[in-house]
């Protein structure tokens, strides 16, 4: 926990303060280093991939209600990673472009994305695959590369669509917490979404490993010091439900639920408090154990 071992604590600044001077200077060079694939750096299956990308479709359609289709629907993804697999099920399944949108230049139809790609389509029923198989450059053949007039990635350093009455849903998944200006991003959504459009959540408030110990203890550095080790790499910005529903109920959007989906103890609460930053000090219990929700909202 910081503070308890600063030995420990100073190597940690350096060495992250260095890499971060390196994702900021050469961010695609950083990327390809850390082999960074935006689902983490678990080691996985073709299948397994394409069954998480199956579990995320299915989790989006879930959200919404009856006369909420994605038939001949415009769609935005934020933070698709190396595989657009959400953006081909959506497709798949009647969408009419999706675009995807990101800070860096992820995408990549390696041998094994390759795969994954195969998998995913294996999921499918005939008539699904085979509208899925438009996708790509050359009909079925995934390593031709994606049409964009199915599927567009825009890149942006600040991971924004500049949209504006564009697009009928907007989807994230475990992307809000990476952002830099969660007010710029639910801006950007409310502005890329025709009226009437939908946007469906997921935030993990979650360390992503960067947590000794106590699974909190990322909030205890101070926050000079956690922007000059991680603010250029896409790691967690460490806001918490209380920036997210503040952020929500000043924006465009008609907020429809937010529901949190996993938390932590209090034991892990009154363990961390006495050493937490100066900016998560006067949170409540609630706020603090919230570690990931989902929200959905409306443009009216």
């Amino acid at each position: 926990m910081f503070s308890i071992n600063k030995k420990a604590d100073a190597y940690r600044f350096c060495k992250a303060f260095i890499t971060n001077q390196y994702a900021r200077i050469a961010p695609g060079s950083y990327c390809r280093y850390t082999n960074e694939t935006g689902r983490g750096m678990g080691q996985e299956t073709a299948e397994e991939t394409a069954n998480y990308f199956d579990l995320c479709f299915s989790e989006y359609i879930g959200m919404l209600n009856a006369d909420e289709k994605i038939d001949d629907g415009v769609i935005l993804e934020y933070g698709p990673g190396d595989i657009p697999g959400v953006a081909l099920l959506l497709y798949a399944w009647g969408a009419k472009k999706v675009y995807c949108v990101d800070r860096f230049s992820l995408i990549s139809i390696s041998r094994f994305n390759g795969e994954v790609i195969e998998a995913i389509l294996n999921l499918l029923p005939l008539a699904q695959r085979q509208r899925a198989s438009e996708c790509f450059n050359d009909y079925g053949k995934p390593h031709s590369g994606f049409n964009e007039n199915h599927i567009q990635y825009v890149v942006n350093k600040k991971g924004l669509s500049g949209f504006k009455d564009k697009v009928d849903f907007v989807f994230s998944r475990a992307v809000l917490e990476h952002v830099n200006d969660i007010s710029a991003t639910i801006d950007d959504m409310g502005n890329a979404l025709k009226q009437g459009g939908v946007t469906v959540n997921k935030v993990d408030l979650k360390s992503h490993g960067l947590h000794r110990g106590n699974i909190l203890e990322f909030l205890t550095w101070p926050a000079l010091l956690w922007n000059l080790m991680y603010s250029e790499k896409g790691t967690p910005n460490r806001w918490r439900l209380d920036e997210y529903k503040r952020i929500l109920n000043h924006s465009h959007l008609k907020v429809m639920f937010i529901k949190c989906v996993e938390t932590c103890s209090k034991d892990i609460i009154d363990e961390v408090r006495p050493f937490l930053s100066k900016q998560f000090k006067q949170l409540s219990d609630e706020d603090l154990s919230c570690l990931s929700f989902w929200f959905k909202a409306q443009k009216p």
